[in-house]
């Protein structure tokens, strides 16, 4: 019995809703006549919290819908947790959540579900997410450190060098005053001197030429 056919007394579903309900499930699920058009197929997608921005998110949430569809399609014949939880999603005129989950079963035991198929099932679909995860986070692992940690220490590499490079502008700079302090002393000390000395030089042949003025008129 098709997956429609089964549910046609519950769900109204339209032309679109048997396109999604096709790619959701085996070709052998999805067959039957054309019901009444209603809601559209929520599809079934994993929930989670986050930082990131809702856009991103939503962007990952489908590709672990289109997962889940390609597992389904490939590996879990037959119904299971997958199309209990499209049915599920469905049933949009039971406002009660337990009688929607009670009523879903109910209509698919006909196809031989049972609440350990669900179960385990369901552990199947969480261990292919699980895989996938891993995967993913292997592969982030390493190009984080390529793109960000890597960057991180060469980051910090520089600024290492930046601070031994300051520390010698520092050591320079202090070496620099010292030397200017002691030049400026110098210059004062040698400028002092040279001045002494030629006022004293100066004053010696003042002296020298007075007593030649004298000499000269004094002795015949």
């Amino acid at each position: 019995m098709g997956l429609k056919n089964i549910l046609g007394a519950f769900i109204e579903i339209s032309e679109d809703k048997k396109q999604e309900i096709k790619k959701d499930t085996l070709p052998s699920k999805a067959s039957g006549k054309t019901e009444t058009p209603s809601q559209p197929v929520q599809t079934f997608t994993p929930s989670f919290t986050s930082s990131m921005p809702p856009g991103s998110i939503t962007e990952f949430d489908a590709y672990f819908a289109n997962l889940l569809t390609e597992e389904n399609q490939k590996n879990f014949p037959g119904t299971d947790y997958y199309e209990f939880v499209t049915a599920k999603e469905n049933m949009n005129a039971i406002p009660v959540e337990e009688t929607k989950y009670v009523t879903t079963f109910n209509v698919l035991k006909s196809t031989g579900l049972t609440k350990d198929v669900l179960l385990s099932t369901a552990k199947r679909y969480m261990d292919v997410i699980t895989n996938e995860l891993t995967t993913f986070v292997n592969s982030y692992q390493s190009l984080y450190k390529q793109q960000v940690e890597d960057k991180q220490a060469l980051i910090d590499e520089k600024a290492k060098q930046m601070q031994t490079l300051s520390e010698q502008i520092n050591a320079l700079n202090q070496e620099m005053t010292f030397i200017q302090t002691e030049m400026t002393q110098n210059k004062i000390k040698l400028t002092s001197k040279k001045e002494g000395f030629q006022i004293a030089a100066e004053n010696k042949k003042k002296q020298i030429q007075d007593e030649v003025d004298k000499i000269t008129r004094y002795i015949q």
